[in-house]
């Protein structure tokens, strides 16, 4: 592959990166004064396949499964990944 090639994607890449943190950094602080796009907080956690931690999952909902299942449904709070909690009865 040609050098010249290899170092254009390469920024372009760590272009997209930066937007990407800036845009987590700039949700996050929303977040933190309550803006009211951001979501609410729960108070359900689950386990975040993107981040592979425990978080808060916010706009949780209740739902029932064709199984028959009852789970919670959200967004991460850090990455807005979506998240699904088994509820525990």
């Amino acid at each position: 592959m040609n050098p010249i090639l290899k170092e254009q994607q390469k920024k372009i890449k760590e272009k997209k990166e930066k937007a990407r943190k800036y845009k987590l950094k700039q949700t996050r602080n929303m977040r933190e004064r309550g803006h009211k796009l951001c979501g609410t907080a729960s108070g359900v956690h689950g386990y975040c396949m993107k981040c592979h931690a425990k978080k808060e999952i916010i706009n949780a909902q209740k739902v029932n499964l064709k199984t028959s299942r009852k789970v919670y449904i959200g967004q991460c709070i850090d990455c807005d990944t979506e998240i699904y909690k088994r509820k525990d009865e």
